[in-house]
């Protein structure tokens, strides 16, 4: 796999740590309750960044997608049609997720 391939798929894993810190740290695990937030700002900021890396990496996957249909012969190639469907079906949950992000707001 090409070095742009895993540089998108660090960049998405980034992004989605940092989603999910965001949400452990706003939970407090004994209570279930925020007890942090996070400024409007940061908040507005870490959500536009997130749906970046989303964006880039579906659109690096499927440029990968399609060199691996460039390589096989079938008229229908299989591999690059399923990667495709999985790979839409990551990206709808992933930005599903990130819209669904709701950190408690400082006042």
């Amino acid at each position: 796999m090409n070095q742009k391939y895993w540089w998108s798929l660090g960049l998405l894993a980034f992004a989605l740590a940092l989603l999910l810190f965001g949400i452990i740290r706003a939970i407090d695990p004994a209570s279930g309750e925020p007890t942090a937030c996070i400024q409007r700002d940061d908040r507005d900021r870490i959500n536009v960044l997130t749906r970046e890396a989303i964006d880039q990496a579906f659109r690096d996957q499927v440029a990968h997608l399609f060199t691996v249909w460039l390589k096989d012969p079938a008229p229908e190639p299989k591999r690059a049609m399923a990667g495709m469907a999985n790979s839409i079906s990551a990206y709808q949950r992933a930005r599903a997720n990130a819209e669904a992000w709701r950190p408690a707001e400082c006042k």
